[in-house]
């Protein structure tokens, strides 16, 4: 089978249907050999909140050195998104190898399995060939009946919320949908409910003493000093003072709490993981469609709060990012969900909502919701698709200056980014830049003093090496890198929040990235992954220096570079300017081992003022500052860092 057949017998009919038990699974898994044994892994359920817990506890495990395992649904823009291994997606040819091995088994089943029950198979034969050391599992629906609910001993048990959801299938109120998620607890193994409702935390309890559990509970009454904005959240819980996630927010504090609940857990069970790896772990958390920004100018926001508990979430955090402005907003729900009280909840943010028919045979038509939207006093137009949707939201916020939130089923997301791709599309083609032919010829100018330069320094290098002897060392095969003196990172001291000045706030945020012949202007986050794994990378670390992120800062370094040069502790953001990225250099070190590593050479240079509008002349800061990045690609994780930065031609 190749992955287009994979997917198509996957998405087959005959597997098609919701049908609870574990008999299929337990025979499917038997026929395997039983991946799923001897598999340490945290079992995830709950009602909200497990995609998000599921995420960051799987960075933090990785970034302590495990070898993870990643189960979650659904799948956002990808199907290999449910499934993952140490941050990657599963790669299409082996999920095509796994499904060509269990097909037959499927088909030979009496009772054909269910195309979920295919798909956790997938899931725990794939851990178990790459040797995955630690998995966290999310369940499907509910938790008792769910087809990962085969692990016998799990490391830990997690039950991060209940609330009402899926009903028809797991019952009408808050204590049978709690009975049914705490099915995954397991006799003498811990669990950890992350949940606020005393009714199903009663439930729980119950279950846990029947079995011999350890329960613990998160303390919400620790979780302190939260900090919400369009930048990530920040909060304290216990001794863990600001703590930062980059996932946007009020309730990521409470899931960020409950993780790092579950580390302390963890520990007891004899997982090695340090106060690093937990911090720098929820500093590099992704999760698509969870309050993620997708544009800037006009901001766009695209949340999969798809029941009344998640859209009253996305409410409070727009509250806290927006205060008393009102959103446009795209929504768009099933009619098995009490959309009255959604409309409710985003009546209290919104100025208009434009209302859309998701893809699924179980949704609310968009001109019933409209009328549903209008009865609460609130502007509703109805749209056909979600291209006509974001078209006129979009071209409205733009002329208005408001920001614009799309809410709804996180099976919409790729609907919703694929239209507003087409909107911002239009409008880079409309700001892209014209270049005056004078700073043209000024930058190939500059590029032939460069090369001219790197020309000089080669033959200077090769004198030196002849002299010393080091010519023979590198042909002798040792082939590390060569040490540069480290840049020193100096602590800024602003007078004023950056996003005050709205000189600065006006500004071409664009980055000039030129690798070979290529010369571009990078603009949004389109153009960065269209230009490369190299390009992202140099976006992502810009605007970690512009933000003031010193976690996410941390992150883009190696570890050699931070024990060299210290971690950075707070400091401001800044305002950078005129940012170029030049590609000097490539190389290969440790060629043909698993260790095997690309080196890039870029040649850096942007230049940075005070809050206050003054260059910083301690920096030399009012012309570029030059620099020369090397930066570490593993070529086994395709994971790129900053091994050293050194400055050049600098006079202070």
């Amino acid at each position: 089978m190749n992955y287009e057949e994979a997917i198509n017998f996957i998405h087959s009919v005959e597997w098609q249907g919701s049908r609870p038990g574990l008999t299929r699974i337990t025979e499917l898994l038997s026929r395997l050999g039983n991946p799923e044994r001897g598999l340490r892994a945290v079992h995830v359920a709950g009602t909200n909140g497990k995609g998000s817990f599921c995420a960051m506890l799987e960075s933090v495990l990785r970034h302590a050195g495990y070898r993870t395992g990643l189960f979650v649904s659904p799948y956002i823009e990808e199907f290999e998104e449910r499934i993952q291994c140490n941050g990657h997606l599963i790669d299409r040819q082996e999920l095509a190898e796994i499904v060509t091995e269990i097909a037959p088994i499927c088909r030979s089943m009496e009772d054909l399995p269910t195309e979920f029950e295919i798909l956790t198979a997938i899931g725990f034969l794939y851990f178990k060939k790459k040797q995955v050391e630690v998995a966290v599992i999310e369940c499907g629906m509910g938790g008792r009946l769910d087809s990962t609910n085969v692990i016998d001993e799990p490391l830990l048990s997690v039950i991060t919320g209940i609330a009402l959801d899926h009903v028809q299938f797991l019952g009408d109120t808050v204590e049978k949908i709690a009975a049914e998620k705490a099915g995954i607890i397991k006799a003498g193994r811990p669990v950890l409910y992350g949940g606020r409702d005393a009714a199903a935390g009663a439930v729980i309890a119950e279950k846990a003493t029947e079995l011999g559990s350890l329960l613990f509970e998160k303390d919400f009454d620790a979780i302190e000093n939260v900090t919400c904005s369009l930048h990530g959240t920040v909060f304290d819980y216990k001794e863990h003072r600001a703590v930062h996630l980059p996932l946007i927010g009020c309730h990521q504090a409470e899931n960020g709490a409950s993780v790092l609940e579950a580390v302390a857990i963890l520990r007891r069970e004899g997982l090695a993981i340090s106060d690093d790896a937990l911090r720098d772990g929820l500093a590099a958390v992704t999760w698509k469609g969870r309050f993620e920004k997708l544009g800037d100018t006009p901001t766009v926001l695209f949340d999969g709060g798809h029941n009344e508990e998640g859209v009253r979430a996305a409410v409070k955090t727009v509250k806290a990012c927006f205060g008393e402005q009102k959103l446009l907003v795209i929504s768009g729900v099933m009619k098995d969900k009490d959309y009255d009280t959604i409309a409710t909840a985003l009546s209290s943010v919104a100025d208009t909502v434009y209302t859309v028919t998701p893809a699924n045979p179980r949704a609310l038509p968009a001109a019933e919701y409209a009328k549903v939207i209008e009865a609460k006093g609130l502007p509703a137009v109805p749209c056909s698709d979600f291209s006509e949707a974001v078209g006129q939201a979009y071209a409205r916020a733009k002329k208005d200056g408001a920001p614009l939130l799309c809410v709804g089923s996180l099976y919409a997301y790729g609907d919703f980014k694929k239209a507003l791709s087409a909107c911002q599309g239009e409008d880079a083609e409309d700001a892209a830049p014209t270049l005056d032919p004078k700073v043209v010829s000024k930058k190939r100018a500059k590029g032939l003093l460069v090369t001219v330069a790197i020309l000089f320094c080669v033959l200077l290098a090769l004198n030196f090496a002849l002299d010393s002897g080091l010519l023979g060392k590198l042909l002798s095969g040792d082939d590390k890198a060569p040490n540069r003196q480290p840049v020193e990172l100096r602590e800024p001291d602003y007078e004023e929040n950056i996003f005050e000045d709205e000189d600065y706030l006006d500004l071409n945020r664009a980055i000039l990235y030129t690798e070979g012949a290529l010369s571009v202007y990078l603009i949004n986050e389109a153009d960065f992954t269209a230009t490369g794994a190299v390009a992202t990378f140099f976006g992502e670390y810009f605007d970690a220096v512009i933000m003031g992120d010193h976690r996410r800062l941390n992150a883009c370094f190696t570890e050699e570079y931070r024990d060299k040069n210290g971690r950075r502790n707070r400091f401001t953001m800044q305002k950078l300017y005129d940012m170029e990225v030049v590609k000097l250099a490539e190389y290969i070190i440790n060629e043909g081992t698993a260790d095997q590593t690309t080196v890039y050479e870029f040649e850096v240079s942007y230049r940075i003022r005070h809050n206050n509008g003054t260059f910083r002349d301690d920096l030399v800061s009012d012309m570029a500052r030059p620099q020369i990045y090397q930066l570490y690609r593993l070529d086994r994780t395709e994971e790129i860092l900053i091994q050293s930065i050194s400055e050049y031609n600098i006079k202070h």
